[in-house]
């Protein structure tokens, strides 16, 4: 079995959590970070148990299945904007989760 890291994220917005993976086209939300983690998780184990059902050909669908582009830009950009502003004296981390990004 190959396995292969998934791309997610955990972002407030507008009072709530929203975390999300950004490969598989899956999201979830919550009250709180941790909610929203959770939330995430387990929509991600119900899809892996639920594609485990389904035959060889639709289970290569639904794993090349991705995010819209502009999904994956917007992550794209925010990672950036994490790991350069890291890099600048670990101002970066600071202030990307002000900015509303949970990164446990």
């Amino acid at each position: 079995m190959k396995i292969v890291p998934l791309r997610c994220y955990v972002e407030q917005q507008d009072g709530y959590w929203q975390a999300g993976c950004i490969d598989l086209d899956i999201f979830a939300d919550g009250s709180t970070c941790e909610d929203a983690k959770a939330a995430l998780h387990d929509a991600l184990e119900s899809f892996f148990q639920t594609l485990n059902t389904l035959p060889v050909k639709d289970q290569r669908r639904l794993l090349r299945r991705k995010s819209p582009l502009s999904v994956r830009i917007e992550y794209a950009l925010k990672h950036f904007y994490y790991y350069v502003l890291r890099q600048g004296g670990g101002r970066g981390r600071q202030d990307f989760i002000s900015d509303g990004t949970c990164l446990a």
